[in-house]
């Protein structure tokens, strides 16, 4: 059997997994510098020698002998520069259902190329992302092989390089047999997407981290060691930048107030810098998200990874860009549908504010429509089948334990609907055991067609939440009112946004507020994909499944965002943006010109903000200042009168900005 179909090989030679940090060798580059900029790292991003083969059957038998005629960048998605097919499915998997195979051709995409080694004693190649499988060969040497597209792989490849001029070849096949575990809803896109760097180390150095904090002001910094285990010292910074002593009364992390500190560690002439927040999370017996002991609303999108010209491609801009646009928008969490995104992005949700649910690369949905839906072969095929257990932990460790440092990371999902069974509870059983302060989260712990009525299947003792799509309003009030069950009630997807969508989101909202066990929900979904392209007439459009010709696809089903493929905002978004605001407003006393606001933040209280208004008439501003209200804490009232003045036909519109 081909080893990309062979499930008993998950990889070979990839390093374990470990957190997210990039090493540097000053202390000045750890607090300074972009990730990018350490002297410890190697860019390999940039322009790579490529050729494209219709099927590995097309492929020379020794890698030295590839001609490459083209060029492709790097980080990019091959087919957004031509090569292979564009195809969006949903549901379907893009390939005959006939596990452990994929498709007979399975076209591969090999990148080469050059790049100069200092000859250090320990030298690491990372790739951030590839799609879907690869093998890596250095100097024309087989190094190992990785599956998992969208996590981490790190290979030691000391021994296969020398100091100077070296070469890397990267042989990417389209399909494995762990894409029948990448089923999710977008564009199927392949090559190598995220960054790819080097690492020179010493022999002996910190190979992992994990950092734990409590509310009181209490940090533990484990240290796991490649090689020797060395002495390491350990410098903390308060979040205005200070170097402290010590932590106490630390300020608390939270989507609206995202403190972070600074824990720079200094281990063997290397520094790793990393951010730390202190909060908690956990549920009360009323079924609330308790973060920091404070009740929590989860005012969510689900986000892919989805650009219309670069596919699963997204620079530092990109993601940013969509975080400060949710934040405008009073979007407070992101669901990482369905897979781990960039762990820059972890980060930047770290410093601006945004809760997340981090989601397992682990989706077979297609299963259902092979096997017939909800039918108990669905749900055994992989889900409970040993066989595939390897693979759907191997998923599970390395999500976490690449990010569990992000403090913004308050809930692990083990996936998204694929099915449910003995591998998913063992997945949450790990979890558990290795990081007990989060939540765990999975969607399909009961048959789909049991799960959007009153009569909902009993959920599993695994998850920590209850977690549904799509819930009705007459349900969703059912389950509010539900007092047998003291989990959190979550919807994973719902109030759809395609075309006019999404709907009766106030009414949700309404349910939401009224109701402690209803925590919020992320709505299906924050962007439209879609693929740019230069039409005949010389004009820039979209195209959408089947417009590529490929067989089978799901139309512009993937067309159901909040904001559209180049992020132009939607009147969804606004509408949503405008049910979720912190601050809800009524005129009590028109005659008096008297308002009740209405705080719902969780952890800001009114008298912080500093308020904007305009008064109007037939279009023209008649009166404009700014305000004060006096104290009104999360979730409480307080009153306010407009100065005097003339009167007013109608205020418009009312807003506010930070102190």
């Amino acid at each position: 059997m081909e080893k990309y179909n062979d499930l008993s090989i998950i990889s070979e030679n990839r390093e374990p997994q470990r957190a997210y940090y990039i090493p540097f060798g000053t202390a000045e580059g750890a607090l300074g510098s972009q990730a990018c900029q350490s002297d410890r790292c190697i860019d390999l991003n940039g322009v790579w020698d490529f050729c494209y083969f219709e099927s590995p059957l097309d492929m020379p038998d020794q890698i030295r002998d590839i001609a490459y005629s083209h060029s492709l960048p790097v980080p990019s998605c091959w087919e957004c520069y031509g090569y292979g097919q564009i195809q969006y499915t949903n549901i379907n998997y893009p390939f005959q259902y006939d596990p452990p195979y994929t498709h007979a051709l399975n076209p591969i995409g090999v990148y080469h190329r050059t790049f100069f080694s200092p000859g250090t004693e320990k030298l690491y190649l990372v790739f951030e992302g590839v799609s879907s499988y690869f093998e890596l060969y250095l100097n024309d040497t087989y190094v190992g092989m990785s599956r998992g597209s969208h996590m981490q792989s790190e290979f030691d490849i000391s021994s296969f390089t020398h100091g100077g001029i070296n070469t890397v070849t990267v042989v990417v096949y389209t399909w494995n047999v762990e894409s029948y575990l990448e089923d999710q809803d977008f564009f199927r896109f392949h090559g190598i997407f995220r960054d790819v760097y080097l690492l020179a180390r010493p022999r002996s150095h910190i190979r992992d981290i994990f950092i734990k904090t409590d509310i009181r002001g209490g940090i533990e910094v484990e240290a796991d060691f490649s090689g020797e285990r060395l002495p390491y010292d350990i410098t903390f910074f308060a979040p205005d930048g200070t170097e402290i002593a010590e932590i106490a009364d630390p300020l608390l992390w939270s989507a609206e107030k995202p403190n972070l500190y600074g824990v720079l560690i200094h281990c063997g002439g290397e520094y790793i810098y990393k951010k730390a927040g202190f909060r908690s999370i956990s549920t009360s017996e009323k079924g609330e998200l308790l973060i920091n002991g404070t009740p929590v609303k989860l005012k969510g999108v689900n986000r892919h990874d989805s650009h219309p010209k670069y596919g699963y491609c997204t620079s530092l801009a990109d993601m940013e860009n969509d975080i400060i646009l949710m934040k405008q928008h009073n979007i407070n969490c992101v669901r990482t549908s369905h897979y781990p995104n960039h762990p820059v992005f972890l980060e930047l949700c770290d410093k601006y504010g945004i809760y997340v649910i981090d989601e397992c690369d682990q989706e077979t949905h297609g299963v259902e429509y092979a096997l017939g839906l909800c039918s108990l072969a669905s749900m055994d095929e992989m889900a409970s089948n040993p066989a595939w257990l390897p693979s759907y932990l191997d998923r599970m460790q390395r999500m976490v334990e690449r990010d569990k440092n992000s403090p913004s990371v308050i809930i692990w999902s083990l996936g998204n609907e694929g099915q449910f069974g003995r591998n998913h509870i063992k997945m949450s059983e790990w979890v558990k055991a290795r990081d007990n302060t989060r939540l765990v989260h999975y969607e399909r712990t009961a048959f789909p067609n049991k799960a959007y009525g009153a009569d909902q299947m009993k959920i599993d003792p695994c998850v920590d939440l209850i977690s549904r799509m799509y819930t009705n309003l007459d349900c969703l009030k059912i389950q509010g009112e539900l007092t047998t069950d003291k989990r959190p009630y979550f919807l994973a997807e719902y109030c759809h946004a395609m075309g006019l969508g999404p709907g009766e989101l106030q009414d949700y909202w309404d349910l939401i507020y009224r109701y402690p066990r209803l925590i919020g929900g992320c709505v299906w979904e924050w962007c439209d994909h879609a693929v740019e392209k230069t039409l005949p007439d010389g004009k820039h459009g979209y195209i959408y499944g089947g417009d590529s010709g490929e067989f089978p696809h799901d139309g512009n089903f993937c067309c159901d965002g909040l904001v559209f493929p180049d992020r132009r905002v939607s009147t969804g978004l606004l509408e949503y943006k405008s049910v979720i605001q912190p601050l809800k407003v009524v005129c009590h006393d028109m005659d008096k010109r008297e308002f009740d606001f209405t705080n719902r933040y969780d952890f800001t209280n009114l008298s912080e903000r500093l308020f904007c208004y305009r008064v109007m008439r037939d279009g023209e501003i008649t009166e404009s200042g700014t305000f004060q209200v006096s104290a009104a804490p999360p979730m409480k009232r307080c009153g306010y009168a407009c100065p005097s003045g003339s009167r007013h036909r109608h205020v418009s519109a009312l807003f506010w900005k930070y102190t």
